[in-house]
């Protein structure tokens, strides 16, 4: 049963996701790019363990690094395995939380689904 109910969480998250990336596509038009839409993400709420000597697994601080990471990215932030918060959603607001809009997902989803184009460097 646990098999059972970890598999409708994945499809639920994808679908919840594919979803998403219409929507933003429909408001923006165009492909969210690395530089201008997924890099201040990314920095604001993955960099500070996602980085050269931090407790994460891998790096989060390059392009190509995102990059080489976008369908990963994409699954763990649309199930919520990322960012890690362990409150629950009853808990009161903390200071500097962790924690991903639907927005910001739904932007990270869109330029995975893109080909994680980087766009021009600010």
């Amino acid at each position: 049963m646990q098999l059972w109910g970890k598999m409708v969480c994945w499809l639920g998250a994808i679908f919840f996701g594919v979803g998403l990336v219409g929507v933003w596509g429909l408001a923006q038009g165009q492909s969210p790019t690395y530089y201008q839409d997924v890099k201040p993400i990314l920095d604001a709420q993955c960099v500070g363990c996602h980085k050269t000597g931090g407790i994460a697994p891998f790096s989060l601080e390059t392009a190509q690094a995102a990059q080489d990471k976008a369908q990963l990215i994409v699954a763990a932030t649309a199930t919520g395995y990322m960012p890690p918060w362990p409150p629950g959603p009853d808990s009161p607001e903390f200071l500097n939380q962790r924690k991903l809009s639907e927005t910001q997902k739904a932007i990270l989803a869109a330029w995975a689904q893109a080909g994680a184009p980087l766009g021009q460097a600010k």
